[in-house]
């Protein structure tokens, strides 16, 4: 079963009397509803009908939306089923979902008017696949315990008065599937959109990062690889690939490399990945626990809220007593450096890793984002083959997928009273509004004063009132922004609106990127990429 949905302010059809209806229904109109174009497709079952009816409901509840139009059609696929199957799998299919959401059903063939008037938001138009296997589902049977920061392991049901809001939440979500998560993800992303950092492409619904939000991007990535490096990582292309390389004896290791991946599962997404080669064993705790340390600080520097989450393969502690009470010295020195009660999945299914911890930020429940983890890698290998030093070793991965980074930083200005990104992870730190072009040789002079102190800077030179240039410095979470009149050319004194502190200050030029370089003390640095006047910012359709 192919699915395209739509969101539409309104949907109509007529039939034209040309051809044969194949249903009793004529005409039909729906507003503020999703249409679901649906392409059943040769070898579907009745199976199909759960899976389908979940992902209507999900994308249905993303969009707020109670009302249906069912439109079958043929060309969302090239093994479309016959007539006869097509209208058996979308009747049943329309009969499940009656009770919950007003429906309108299409009929099939040619001979119909449509009217479709579509919604603009980045998720108006979404695309699902579903097959006839996904009713089965693949999730595993959830066993869960609770690490307490001393190591000990003890049960938990989902109903336990002892749990925390934020773990019962998790738990819910891993068991349950909710698109909860979806809805709130969706949220943030249009609080990104509405700030100039993300688009939504109109046909897939996918969301691309637009020059703003790249330049984000390159800045955390640069930061998060300077934090491992540090550390001892050698800046490398792909850590995965090159670690395969690497020629090392006992008495090298631990090595670690650090560099940009792609996702583990092929998707679209950069990923900071941190990729250590230890000796196994102690060894791979230990570098393990100091990487969960080193990154939950570095979360909380850059502001993002998150829920550790551990799962451990069930062999690795089965049989020696630590799933009922009693405490493991590595466990207890994870639990201590998490500080936290954390819930823990005991896996049983063969997995890549041994123990696995996630760092659940806003929008990452429900696998729909990859959040950060830390793991340490199953099996071992032999490395610098061929050679007499060589040695066996297993590996600690780290991988922090930026675009999750990038949806936790909207949540939190998607949830507070004035949204904003942190100065030194500004696309844009100061902008400067002239009040009349006579001023902007004036501001030019500022913007060059501020760019050789390294302060990112642009100029609104754009023919609009003055008023509504200082609202879209507010939709752009501009963290610092300053009118230039007359008043402020003679006296050489900036009326800065500071975001942060949600109120204006007198400073000079010098004061002013001193404020900035104060605000961005131990964060990198990234020079100007963007025009330097707005009018010169890209437009894109």
């Amino acid at each position: 079963m192919h699915l395209l949905f739509v969101h539409a302010d309104r949907f109509g059809f007529e039939w034209t009397g040309e051809g044969d209806p194949e249903a009793t229904q004529t005409e039909g109109q729906l507003s503020e509803c999703v249409v679901v174009f649906a392409t059943v497709e040769a070898g579907d079952t009745n199976a199909v009908i759960g899976a389908t009816r979940a992902a209507v409901e999900s994308v249905a509840s993303q969009l707020k939306a109670d009302r249906l139009a069912v439109y079958p059609t043929t060309h969302l696929s090239e093994t479309a089923a016959s007539a006869e199957r097509a209208v058996d799998v979308l009747d049943t299919l329309e009969s499940t979902l009656e009770d919950d959401y007003e429906v309108l059903s299409v009929p099939r063939g040619w001979g119909k008017r449509v009217e479709l008037t579509r919604k603009g938001h980045p998720h108006a138009v979404q695309s699902r696949q579903i097959s006839s296997e996904d009713h089965v589902t693949t999730s595993r049977d959830r066993e869960w315990r609770v690490l307490s920061p001393d190591g000990r392991i003890r049960p938990v049901s989902a109903e336990s008065a002892d749990v925390s809001q934020s773990m019962q939440r998790i738990i819910d979500a891993e068991r349950d599937d909710s698109d909860v998560e979806d809805t709130k993800r969706s949220a943030y992303e249009a609080a990104l959109t509405e700030a100039g950092f993300l688009r939504g492409d109109g046909d897939s619904g996918e969301m691309t990062l637009t020059p703003r939000g790249t330049v984000v991007r390159d800045v955390l990535y640069s930061y998060i690889r300077d934090q491992w490096t540090e550390h001892g990582a050698v800046p490398v292309d792909d850590p995965r690939a090159w670690s395969q390389r690497v020629a090392v004896s006992d008495g090298d290791l631990p090595v670690s490399l650090v560099g940009e991946c792609g996702r583990r599962d092929n998707e679209s997404g950069e990923t900071v990945m941190l990729w250590t080669v230890t000796a196994g064993g102690d060894s791979a705790r230990t570098r393990l626990r100091q990487q969960v340390g080193r990154l939950s600080r570095l979360l909380s520097t850059l502001g993002v809220e998150f829920d550790p989450l551990v799962r451990i393969e069930r062999e690795s502690i089965e049989g020696s007593g630590h799933t009922d009470g009693k405490t493991e010295p590595w466990l207890s020195d994870l639990g201590a450096q998490i500080e936290a009660e954390t819930p823990v999945e005991l896996v049983s299914e063969p997995v890549e890793w041994t123990v696995r911890v996630e760092f659940v930020t806003a929008g990452t429940l429900g696998e729909a984002l990859g959040p950060p983890t830390i793991q340490v890698e199953t099996g071992q290998r032999e490395t610098a083959a061929g050679d007499a030093n060589s040695t066996d070793v297993t590996a600690v991965s780290c991988s922090v997928p930026i675009d999750s980074l990038l949806v936790a930083l909207g949540a939190r200005a998607a949830e507070t009273d004035r949204s904003q990104m942190p100065t030194w992870l500004a696309p844009t730190q100061v902008r400067l509004i002239p009040v009349e072009a006579s001023q902007f040789d004036h501001c030019e002079q500022l913007a060059e004063t501020l760019a050789i102190a390294d302060v990112r800077v642009d100029i609104d030179d754009r023919d609009k009132p003055v008023g509504t240039r200082i609202e879209a410095a507010e939709r752009a979470w501009m963290p610092y922004y300053a009118v230039v009149g007359d008043d402020e050319i003679e006296s050489d004194r900036l009326a800065v609106f500071d975001r942060a502190a949600n109120r204006e200050r007198s400073l000079t030029v010098e004061e002013l990127y001193r404020v900035v370089q104060d605000d961005s003390e131990g964060f990198p640095r990234q020079r100007q990429s963007l025009p330097r006047r707005v009018s010169d910012l890209l437009a894109f359709v």
